[in-house]
């Protein structure tokens, strides 16, 4: 029976290669000063899933500390963070990606947000490839912001193009084999992919004027969906 192994580039989560992330979380400062209002005994907050194992770490410790203010996070994702920071459903919105003037300026009337970092994290690309003789890149294969934008725009289609070759040592380059790239990326808007079209973007000007940097971008070349 013949096999067909799938060839991806996906954008995950795992090391610092392509870009960085910066968890930022928005605070809104009470209108009034009350005791009520600078000591709530509950903190709603809502916003990234790529923070929530912090937070989950986090929230124990800090009731440990202070049993009187009892907080919630719910992994929500960045976008509906913001969202129901906007709408006031929450205490605290928390964001991979900084909020945009456009979105400051729809905060209702009378409030003030304070924007805190509070993590690092990265994106990298990974891939499924086997090389002409079978085996996987063991020692795994190098790519440049520039490589890696255009294989995300369709420039560059093929694994064994000279442009990839030109980055692997001599042995690899001779094994990549002739075989299309497949793209994969998420089907949401995320703080994850900010920070790696905004890598792009810094990477290759003909990135950032075709597609830009954005918690939800068109992709150029569509190719497979992660859901």
């Amino acid at each position: 029976m013949k096999t067909t192994s799938v060839i991806v580039i996906a954008v995950v989560v795992i090391a610092i290669i392509a870009g960085s992330i910066l968890a930022y979380t928005y605070l809104a400062t009470p209108n009034s000063t009350s005791s009520s209002n600078l000591t709530p005994t509950t903190l709603n907050g809502a916003g990234g899933t790529l923070v929530n194992p912090l937070m989950q770490e986090w929230i124990p410790a800090y009731n440990l500390q202070t049993p009187e203010i009892h907080v919630t996070y719910n992994p929500v994702g960045s976008g509906t963070g913001i969202q129901n920071f906007q709408a006031q459903t929450v205490d605290f919105g928390e964001s991979d990606a900084p909020m945009t003037v456009d979105q400051y300026s729809n905060l209702p009337s009378g409030t003030t947000a304070l924007t805190i970092p509070i993590s690092a994290s990265a994106v990298v690309p990974a891939y499924n490839l086997k090389l002409i003789n079978g085996s996987l890149c063991q020692s795994g294969l190098n790519f440049t912001g520039s490589v890696l934008a255009d294989i995300f725009l369709g420039t560059i289609t093929k694994w064994n193009d000279p442009a990839i070759a030109a980055l692997q040592s001599s042995d690899v380059a001779a094994q990549l084999p002739d075989q299309t790239i497949i793209t994969v990326h998420r089907s949401d808007g995320s703080g994850t992919m900010f920070a790696f079209t905004d890598y792009l973007s810094q990477s290759s000007s003909q990135w950032a004027s075709q597609v830009g940097k954005g918690t939800s971008v068109q992709w150029p070349n569509p190719g497979g969906v992660a859901i």
